[in-house]
């Protein structure tokens, strides 16, 4: 009897097993990587008062993310000199939905500051974002913004992973940007002239995920 409960239950986390598997790599979204790769690539380098510049990346740091395609670029400011960081991976949602900036952050010497938050933009398909303030002695402290998608939206679940487990691929967005010193002695929900530029960027970037994908259906 003990054997049989046994076999019985080792048929059913094999079978829970490929389920999850099955699920992890639904029909979903998932498009090549390199056909995402190239729509990425395609979002304009100057959105308004805001100059592009392309970042170098580390590609192992790339197969440890498991990202198959990415996009890195850091926006500035022309009058004012303001930057923000922009980095977004596409791949697995079981992969992508698992990392955390406290530990990413965590492992440079960078400090979570309060608790994570919620940040809606105005645009033109919902924008819904995590935010949190890092702080790092003798540093200075950046606020981070960070959801994950389809191309047709952005959101901030509890669980990405459930979340999006019927999606074969699904893309996550990082944000960052430093944090003047009214700002990072209090809230990180003021963000200045950066709202701005995030509101404009995510239409241009909503614009060529959404069109490009069109385009080719």
């Amino acid at each position: 009897m003990a054997k049989i409960a046994t076999l019985i239950a080792a048929l059913a986390l094999f079978l829970g097993i490929g389920l999850w598997n099955a699920i992890r790599s639904g029909p979903g979204n998932s498009e090549p990587a390199d056909v995402v790769q190239a729509r990425l690539a395609g979002v304009q380098m100057n959105i308004g008062k805001w100059s592009g510049q392309n970042l170098a990346v580390n590609e192992k740091q790339m197969k440890v993310a498991h990202a198959e395609a990415y996009f890195s670029r850091s926006y500035k400011e022309n009058s004012t000199g303001q930057t923000v960081n922009v980095m977004i991976l596409y791949g697995n949602p079981g992969d992508l939905g698992a990392h955390d900036p406290k530990v990413c952050y965590g492992t440079t010497g960078h400090e979570l500051a309060g608790r994570y938050s919620k940040r809606n933009f105005a645009g033109t398909v919902p924008n819904e974002f995590w935010a949190a303030r890092f702080d790092k002695p003798n540093a200075g402290s950046f606020e981070v913004l960070w959801a994950w998608g389809t191309g047709k939206n952005w959101q901030a679940p509890d669980s990405p992973r459930l979340s999006f487990a019927g999606e074969g691929r699904i893309y996550k967005i990082y944000i960052q940007h430093p944090l003047s010193g009214s700002e990072s002695s209090g809230s990180s929900s003021k963000a200045g002239a950066e709202e701005t530029f995030l509101s404009d960027f995510l239409n241009e970037l909503n614009k060529e995920l959404i069109a490009g994908k069109q385009s080719v259906n």
